[in-house]
């Protein structure tokens, strides 16, 4: 982070400024260490304008309300609608911002006349299908608007009647005088339908890549300058219907933010690599002076894909190891909980297990080619026992300064910075529609560039991961690649290794470097390399048969030929 005393803008961070001033509306796509905290404060510096900062979290707000200048208001779009509830609605507020669920039940039954014997399956899904519409920018509720996969059964519910119960619960948290109170994203609905941003003359939005709809039609609709931040290859929340706004926002400029100040120029080849793969030809350019350590082994940061790689990490470590969850244990422990339902043959409710009835149908998963992360995730529970995985996270450190490591996924690291990094091998490829893709998927590379930005000064990637995204050649002072001594790897099946990606082809970095030359020669020596041996067994392939196979040619053509004239003069 750039101190604000030191703080000297960049060309590019004065871009920013000079469009600002004119009063455009901008999109500004910032790599990760680019100093985009530092240039919001600067824009706030640079006008008598009432702004109006919205945060990703609470947090981040707070910290801002410190750094921005006085005529900045900062806070969440949460806090936002909150203050701008009228005194009445703001009564209804429930507490916890949780509506109970006897509550919603005896509305179901006294104003839908659901019976209640159904009442229990009916709450079930009013609440996931109002969830659902809570987050979109939609006007009216309907179950037709619930994405898939939500987990409710729908198999005995009159679509109906469940139509007629979504409207009715959502007129009774509406209305002054209704019996169900405001939950947390009720509030929210209820400032987008009846409310608007009122007393700024201009609004910043940060981490603009993961906005929820709501979020977004609710800044469109108050027609102010805006500011749209983030960095579009940070987008890692759209599996839950997040909104990339630095691509959906029409009528923006976009400017991107290159020059991080945290990044030294060998890991930011590294990154410049990652988004190349998601076809960004524009590099972050890295900091000469930033010096880093070469990596000995683990770091004690370090950084998994998903939760059930955190649990058998966890479960693995703290045999010897005290280790602190950066997330905490919640949802650790719904993952074993369920594991425990299904080996009692019952079927767990929502999460990642609930679309398996047993217990074998897990470890039939985690026997397949594309089994991880089940695979260590089985082993680890059924090693350990649900009842002493339970023990263990009640156990975890609770904080990091009292924990030898600290283990976190990529969701839980995002927007925080660790001097000392490691990266664990989860990042795998995918089946889709019974083809497996030749490369990783581009949500799967996103979450890499988010866990390899996160390391201040050490960066160690297991070797399988770093073979896998062609980044093995990075083996030098800004980044450790090693195999793991810590990890017991399952072998390798006689299958065609079909999730492993392909390395960057020359073709591809050339127009990178024609394009932007600030690219150094030694990703383009590495891909000029790595081309020379296909090239060579072709030039070897042609040396060795295209002689033979002209010389048969010419001879099928001479004998084409006399028949020809044979036929011709008979």
């Amino acid at each position: 982070m750039v101190s604000a005393n030191s703080f000297h803008p960049t060309h590019q961070q004065l871009e920013v400024a000079d469009r600002f001033r004119l009063g455009d509306a901008l999109r500004v796509n910032a790599y990760a260490g680019t100093g985009k905290t530092s240039t919001l404060e600067f824009l706030s510096k640079q006008t008598r304008k009432r702004g109006l900062y919205l945060a990703f979290n609470r947090v981040i707000a707070k910290e801002a309300v410190g750094r921005f200048g006085a005529n900045t208001a900062c806070m969440t779009i949460h806090a936002l609608a909150q203050r701008n509830l009228p005194a009445e609605m703001r009564q209804k507020l429930a507490k916890d911002f949780v509506v109970p669920a006897q509550l919603l039940e005896d509305h179901l039954v006294r104003r839908c006349g659901i019976r209640r014997s159904e009442a229990a399956p009916y709450r079930r899904a009013v609440s996931q299908c109002l969830q659902a519409y809570f987050r979109s920018a939609d006007a009216r509720p309907s179950v037709e608007a619930a994405p898939y996969g939500f987990q409710f059964d729908v198999q005995n519910l009159e679509p109906d009647t469940l139509n007629r119960a979504l409207v009715s619960c959502w007129a009774s948290m509406a209305r002054f005088d209704g019996e169900l109170p405001l939950s947390h994203g009720a509030y929210l609905k209820w400032f987008f339908l009846y409310g608007c941003i009122e007393g700024h003359d201009y609004i910043v939005v940060d981490e603009a890549q993961d906005l929820g709809p709501i979020t977004v039609s609710i800044i469109r609709k108050a027609e102010l300058q805006t500011v749209w931040v983030g960095d579009r290859y940070q987008a890692i929340y759209d599996w839950n219907g997040a909104e990339n706004a630095l691509d959906t926002i029409e009528g923006a400029d976009e400017v991107f933010l290159t020059k991080s100040f945290r990044i030294g120029e060998e890991r930011a080849e590294l990154v410049s690599a990652l988004l190349a793969d998601l076809d960004e030809f524009k590099p972050i350019v890295g900091n000469p002076d930033v010096k880093t350590i070469v990596g000995k082994g683990h770091q004690p940061v370090r950084i998994v894909r998903n939760n059930m790689t955190l649990l058998a990490k966890l479960l693995h470590l703290s045999k010897r190891k005290k280790v602190f969850a950066l997330s905490g244990a919640g949802r650790l422990k719904k993952l074993v909980k369920d594991a425990d339902l299904l080996m009692r043959g019952k079927r767990p409710r929502g999460g990642q297990l609930s679309k398996f009835s047993n217990w074998e149908q897990v470890q039939d998963q985690a026997a397949r080619r594309f089994g991880h992360p089940y695979t260590g995730f089985v082993r680890a529970i059924e090693e350990v026992g649900c009842q002493r995985a339970l023990e263990k996270l009640d156990d975890l450190a609770d904080s990091a300064h009292n924990a030898d490591i600290t283990l976190s996924t990529v969701h839980g690291a995002k927007g925080c910075e660790f001097d000392a990094v490691s990266i664990y091998d989860d990042f795998r490829g995918q089946k889709q529609k019974g083809q497996f893709y030749e490369c990783m998927p581009a949500p799967v590379t996103r979450l890499l560039y988010v866990a390899v930005t996160r390391a201040k000064e050490t960066l160690y990637i297991e070797k399988p991961l770093a073979n896998r995204f062609g980044l093995a050649r990075f083996e030098h002072q800004d980044a450790t690649i090693a195999a793991d001594p810590e990890i017991v790897v399952p072998p390798v099946s006689a299958e065609p290794d079909y999730d492993v990606i392909e390395p960057v082809r020359a073709s591809h970095v050339r127009d990178v470097h024609e394009t932007y030359p600030v690219w150094s020669d030694s990703i383009r020596a590495h891909v000029d390399e790595s081309e020379t041996p296909q090239r060579a067994a072709r030039e070897s392939a042609y040396d060795r048969y295209g002689g033979f196979a002209i010389g048969i040619a010419l001879g099928l053509f001479v004998v084409i030929a006399f028949d020809f004239i044979g036929l011709v003069s008979l």
